[in-house]
């Protein structure tokens, strides 16, 4: 790509990111109890948009007929180092094989002690459908997880590249933060974003305990969380190389007046799990 036309598409990315969307309350589905938006229960609360593939979550689905399901991460996920054993199993309606859960290590001690310091929300690419069976087994009891997004809240930017806008959620961005293994998530708002390690079964995993909890303890600490990730994570400058290796033509498009952007939705997940 030649540099200036690099320099346009990386002003219309970190642009963006300053822009958002129209903020909607989220409202209740059929079968989930109604929940006030988020700014109305915590506003000066750390809000964590945790993902879930890769990050809280590994799964696999041996399907051949599952389409893209088992084969993006399948190089790394059967490296031979890993031992792994699958912790759950659930259906889904159009999978003819049950999908397999990989709990990443000590996923349940940091909900319990992320939940006690800042108001947690699920923030996944996959569907809704998907998140909903994962978010029971992940949080049965409904303490942990206040709202969900899922599919329907990204913003589809190529094949398979989905973009989370976390402005949707009505918060104080200087309190949001946003926990993703997949870097083009955070290009709406890089300064909010934590990359995570990705996690595909290795039961000697550790890091949500040893770098993501303190981390997560530290910014509640903090009036405003984007200097610190600013300085940590320099995701403006990974997020241009990465604009410019993937050849993102398509962002000057996308984003004109941020109209093409969805409306948030966020499921409350305070009053059950079924629909």
């Amino acid at each position: 790509m030649p540099t200036a036309a690099l320099r346009r598409l990386t002003k219309r990315v970190l642009a963006t990111s300053t822009r958002g969307t129209p903020r909607l309350a989220p409202p209740a589905l059929r079968g989930l109890a109604s929940r006030p938006p988020l700014q109305q229960e915590a506003a000066e609360r750390l809000l964590v948009c945790l993902d879930l593939d890769e990050c809280l979550v590994h799964c696999e689905v041996p399907d051949p007929t599952a389409k893209g399901c088992w084969r993006a991460h399948g190089d790394l996920s059967s490296k031979p180092r890993l031992v792994r054993v699958p912790c759950r199993e659930f259906t889904l309606q159009h999978v003819h094989q049950p999908v397999r859960v990989f709990l990443r290590p000590h996923v349940e001690t940091f909900l319990e002690e992320a939940s006690a310091i800042a108001q947690l929300v699920l923030f996944t690419s996959a569907s809704e459908e998907y998140a909903l069976r994962l978010a029971q087994i992940l949080d049965p009891e409904r303490k942990y997880f206040s709202h969900m997004l899922s599919r329907k809240q990204c913003t589809q930017l190529d094949p398979g590249v989905y973009l989370k806008d976390i402005s949707q959620l009505r918060h104080s961005l200087a309190r949001t933060i946003l926990v993703d293994d997949t870097k083009t998530s955070f290009l709406l708002q890089p300064d909010n974003g934590i990359p995570c390690r990705p996690f595909f079964g290795d039961h000697r995993d550790v890091t949500l305990l040893s770098s993501l909890l303190p981390t997560i303890r530290h910014l509640a600490t903090l009036a405003d969380v984007r200097p610190y990730l600013r300085q940590q994570f320099d995701l403006q400058a990974r997020l241009r190389l990465l604009a410019h290796l993937r050849n993102l033509t398509t962002i000057p498009r996308v984003w004109p007046n941020g109209s093409s952007l969805p409306k948030a939705q966020a499921i409350p997940l305070s009053g059950g799990y079924d629909k």
